[in-house]
């Protein structure tokens, strides 16, 4: 009977450091969340807000831009004598 209480409790000493470990474990996982967390607030949101405005800008200055372009594109390909079709966008579906 002695035995087997003896077995038991190094049965639980293990099954203690197991937990402890894997206490441990979590500690360190949620360390580096948090820090993840903290990053995204801190750094990362505020960056990609200021590229969304960027592209919003260019958008807007190729919206402004593309059709009196295209008109001067148009003028010159007269002059030159090359054909009428022009375009700012990508047609080859590329």
């Amino acid at each position: 009977m002695e035995k087997k209480i003896e077995q038991m409790d190094i049965t639980l000493n293990v099954i203690k450091e197991l937990l402890v470990k894997l206490n441990d474990n979590i500690e360190k996982i949620d360390k580096k969340v948090d820090k993840l967390a903290e990053a995204l607030d801190g750094d990362l949101l505020p960056e990609c807000k200021k590229m969304g405005s960027h592209i919003d800008f260019v958008e807007n200055v190729y919206d402004a831009v593309k059709h009196p372009l295209g008109f001067l594109c148009n003028k010159i390909k007269n002059f030159t004598g090359g054909n009428n079709n022009y375009t700012l966008t990508d047609i080859s579906g590329n």
